[in-house]
């Protein structure tokens, strides 16, 4: 759970960081949030490694799908960090889907929302037996 509540915690500055490059604006600030975002999301995929969750009910499950959608969210940050890159170097003309790293992280987002959807219908049961916060997959 601590870790969840860590990943809970970037999603604000990850979702203020992407309108602003949408927007055009901030996008250094944006970049280097989306950076942290990603090494921080590594963190999380290592600690989560090594946790000893032989006890909990259905762990493998639970495991493997926020492995892959911390996993898939990491990329998506990476390719939205490339993104501002993108924008900052060439300006702000051109649409979105036009840039290569936008259409990635786009496609990465959607792969880390279908794992963090699989993620909450297993944790939100155990969950509720332990007493603990469930979650929603925007959440995560």
């Amino acid at each position: 759970n601590s870790l969840l509540t860590a990943s809970s915690s970037d999603r604000s500055a990850i979702v203020s960081a992407t309108n602003d490059i949408g927007n055009c604006v901030q996008l250094g600030q944006a970049q280097t949030t989306l950076q942290m975002a990603a090494t921080s999301r590594m963190m999380l995929l290592s600690q989560l490694q090594g946790l000893n969750l032989a006890q909990v009910p259905n762990s493998a499950a639970l495991v493997s799908s926020l492995s892959s959608a911390w996993q898939a969210s990491m990329q998506a940050d990476m390719d939205y960090a490339a993104w501002a890159g993108d924008r900052s170097a060439s300006g702000c003309g051109t649409q979105p889907s036009a840039d290569s790293n936008w259409t990635a992280a786009q496609d990465a987002d959607r792969q880390a929302t279908t794992a963090k959807t699989s993620f909450v219908s297993t944790w939100n049961p155990v969950a509720a037996m332990y007493g603990l916060p469930q979650y929603t997959q925007s959440q995560i």
